[in-house]
């Protein structure tokens, strides 16, 4: 990269972080719900449980630090550093795939970057979304994203996708699909043979440890029981700022192993009839990534259309979270998570055929639309994602269009 690239990257990162702290002015909610709070009350002394991972790192700092971590407080300003470090590790992120891309895709990449960052900088800020697990699960993931396209101890994402399901099994069907398919993509694509052999064999170990550890942790870890109920609620409602909150269903389904469905059937409803709103703002997204992956399944056969073929097809995992938990804004949110970063992933890559595509679809968006780069700033309407409901947009527009009444 030259000179005059490096000093435009800086420029564009810069105009960046101040976008990200006016995010933070705007959506920043001042605490954290006892839902992500509750989390933090998990650990492995009481077994090899669910969700165990992240308290028992938060507790064994408890007992090297010098301060009290198991405070309502305290956790929330945990909260506020890490989620500093998530806004750190993804502007790393940015400039590692500017500094990596060609001069001809530089103008590109900003596009997708800067898109990426509308759903991104306020989404962990609101008390929703502040000190959710998900933080790490970006964190780690962004790190094996790296070390994938550097192919440098590429065999190092195991142990950390290791992590990501400790920290949370649902990472099967949230975020894992953005490592596995560019695993695969490279065991299917790259032209050196050996090359594509050892993607393979990370491809297959990735996925069946993610295969075996969700299927350990939703079926068979169950086995702290009823005793340590009452201790979590304690250390839970410690947590929260309240001093007598916590989340009954987190501790029913991952402690005692409960169905949580019926309980949040109420909230089904609510996905259904909001997520028609959702595809109906959003339609012109839907409109460009049908054309674009129309285009880059054209001609390809063999392998290499099985690696195209992922890239397209890899959005669908969140399918079952979709049919069977409530959280519509997180699945919102990573569905553009994993195509955006997948299109960057794949033209940091050198992808002839993505950089093609994506010039050609391009170039079509803006002969039929002539306000084309609007569509990049769009999704600033309906920002910050919330949690079980998509948007503040979206649900207003349901409740005007499609009243809860018809539902009852």
């Amino acid at each position: 990269m030259n000179s005059n690239s490096r000093k435009q990257n800086i420029i564009f990162l810069l105009m960046l972080f101040v976008f990200a702290i006016l995010c933070f002015l705007k959506d920043f909610g001042s605490n954290m719900s006892h839902y992500n709070s509750t989390l933090y009350s998990f650990s492995y002394k009481y077994g090899f449980i669910s969700r165990g991972f992240l308290g028992s790192v938060y507790q064994l700092l408890d007992k090297i630090l010098p301060f009290d971590l198991m405070t309502y407080q305290n956790l929330y300003y945990f909260s506020i550093i890490m989620t500093v470090v998530l806004l750190m590790v993804i502007f790393l992120f940015y400039y590692y795939c500017l500094s990596k891309c060609s001069k001809d895709n530089l103008h590109n990449v900003r596009m997708l970057i800067a898109f990426f960052s509308v759903f991104t900088f306020s989404n962990f800020w609101t008390p929703e979304n502040l000190g959710r697990i998900d933080i790490y699960f970006i964190i780690l993931l962004l790190i094996s994203v790296v070390l994938v396209l550097e192919d440098k101890i590429p065999w190092l994402v195991i142990p950390l996708i290791g992590v990501c399901m400790c920290i949370h099994q649902g990472f099967t069907f949230t975020n894992a699909n953005l490592i596995l398919v560019l695993l695969f993509f490279k065991a299917m694509t790259d032209e050196d043979n050996k090359t594509r052999r050892r993607y393979l064999i990370y491809f297959i170990i990735t996925f069946a440890e993610i295969s075996i550890l969700f299927l350990f942790f939703e079926f068979f870890s169950h086995t702290a029981g009823e005793g340590v109920v009452e201790e979590l609620i304690n250390t839970s409602m410690k947590l929260s700022k309240s001093g007598n909150d916590y989340n009954e269903t987190i501790l029913n389904h991952e402690i005692l192993g409960q169905g949580v469905f019926e309980e949040e059937i109420k909230y089904h409803i609510i996905n259904l009839r909001e997520l028609p709103f959702f595809l109906i703002t959003f339609c012109p997204y839907i409109i460009i990534f049908v054309i674009f992956a129309k285009r880059l399944l054209r001609g390809e056969k063999g392998v290499r259309l099985l690696g195209y073929l992922s890239v397209v097809l890899g959005g669908l995992t969140l399918l079952p979270e979709m049919i069977l938990k409530v959280d519509y804004g997180r699945y919102a949110y990573y569905t553009f998570f994993y195509y955006i970063l997948i299109v960057i992933c794949l033209i940091v890559m050198k992808d002839k055929k993505t950089m093609e595509v994506f010039n050609g679809v391009k170039q079509t968006v803006n002969e039929r639309i002539s306000f084309g780069k609007v569509l990049i700033v769009y999704p600033l309407i309906f920002m910050p994602f919330s949690d079980w409901f998509i948007s503040d947009i979206t649900l207003r527009l349901c409740d005007i269009f499609l009243p809860g009444w018809l539902f009852r």
